[in-house]
């Protein structure tokens, strides 16, 4: 792998939007009222606002938060085997959740406080999921730019 930098962005960003779909989903079947998609627009405009605007604003919070974290990842694999990807990718997720519910509570950031079990289980989903997808885009384009380069 020669771009771990951009495999890890761009299987970030891929995450991050799967995530994004999932997040619209749950929010709509009425399962939370909340979730990372709102608490990264927190982190940039400390507040969420509605409608079109506010909903691409969202997305492109999440897309940014996404590359960060996709970045993170692909560098922390360099320190571990390359066997069982898709469960470090879980453990990461894991981890994830824990720092960013932890980081949120501790700074008391709008939507952390008073938040629901059903609230934290579904960004625990949240996670696990962008762990596991990040971690199966970085595999299959790290395999195919292997193939593509020669090596």
């Amino acid at each position: 792998m020669e771009e771990r930098a951009l495999l890890g962005g761009i299987s970030g960003i891929m995450a991050s939007m799967v995530c994004a779909l999932y997040e619209v989903i749950v929010e709509h079947l009425g399962v939370t009222d909340r979730g990372f998609l709102d608490f990264n627009t927190v982190l940039i405009a400390h507040k969420v606002y509605a409608g079109a605007l506010g909903f691409t604003i969202s997305l492109f919070a999440q897309a940014a938060v996404g590359v960060i974290f996709g970045t993170i990842f692909s560098y922390t694999l360099i320190f571990v085997s390359s066997k069982y990807y898709l469960l470090k990718g879980l453990g990461y997720g894991f981890i994830l959740w824990l720092l960013l519910s932890g980081f949120g509570t501790i700074f008391k950031l709008p939507l952390f406080e008073d938040m629901p079990p059903m609230v934290s289980l579904v960004n625990l989903g949240d996670s696990l999921l962008y762990g596991f997808i990040n971690a199966y885009f970085f595999i299959t384009l790290g395999r195919h730019n292997t193939k593509k380069s020669g090596y």
